[in-house]
């Protein structure tokens, strides 16, 4: 991570756990399948968080891995006015509490419809909205990204790419997400920018070698204006 420019000063190392891990396996249109290992022998205890000073941050992003974990820093980072932003994926606990502590919650389409238990896209945006006064999303692979602006269906179609790995193209939307966020830019922008950039990822092979830099996003945005 450090080789990468990542600052790991808040990272805790667990003595004698053992990382989560994923076997992937990629077929010839790009798709994968993911084989998961969860961490057996992590603590769930996220108390330590409140030694972090969060209002440090322009916004806080958290998974449904870590449910402990993502509760307290999105406690922590509202208590300071920090924007929050869960990457709403399947997961067999509940996460009502997480959903009404984002100020966007973005979902997976499993995601939406095991916490709504509705096929249909803007009658499950509407069921999660009732959770959060944030925004809600949901991403749709080569369909877009779908979300309510002031109750309204808004949706970004997907930018058509030479698909050769789909591999981490949802994380990788979640994290651009996050920036476009924590620049202030609006839903749309914000949207707009992440789908390019998780459009562009999935053009390379790999997960995270595949991640376009934002010039190459920017370059590639403007082939769309």
């Amino acid at each position: 991570l450090e080789s990468l420019g990542m600052n790991t000063r808040y990272t805790r190392v667990v003595k004698g756990a053992r990382s989560s891990q994923s076997a992937v396996l990629v077929d010839a249109g790009g798709e994968r399948i993911i084989a998961n290992y969860p961490s057996p022998d992590l603590p769930a205890a996220a108390d330590w968080l409140h030694e972090i000073d969060f209002s440090q941050w322009d916004v806080v992003l958290a998974d449904v891995r870590w449910h402990e974990g993502a509760r307290e820093a999105f406690t922590l980072a509202r208590q300071q006015g920090v924007p929050t932003l869960l990457d709403a994926d399947v997961t067999p606990q509940d996460i009502a509490e997480l959903i009404t502590l984002s100020d966007h919650a973005a979902f997976s389409a499993p995601g939406l419809r095991r916490l709504t238990q509705r096929e249909e896209v803007e009658e499950a945006l509407k069921k999660a909205q009732t959770l959060t006064n944030g925004h809600v999303y949901v991403t749709q692979g080569r369909d877009g990204c779908f979300w309510l602006e002031n109750g309204a269906l808004c949706h970004q179609p997907g930018f058509e790419v030479e698909v050769v790995d789909t591999t981490g193209a949802g994380d990788v939307f979640h994290g651009a997400l996050a920036v476009g966020l924590g620049q202030k830019r609006s839903p749309l922008e914000a949207v707009r920018f992440a789908s390019a950039v998780a459009a562009l990822k999935c053009t390379k092979p790999g997960g995270r070698a595949g991640i376009p830099d934002c010039d190459q996003t920017r370059s590639f945005l403007s082939l769309f204006v």
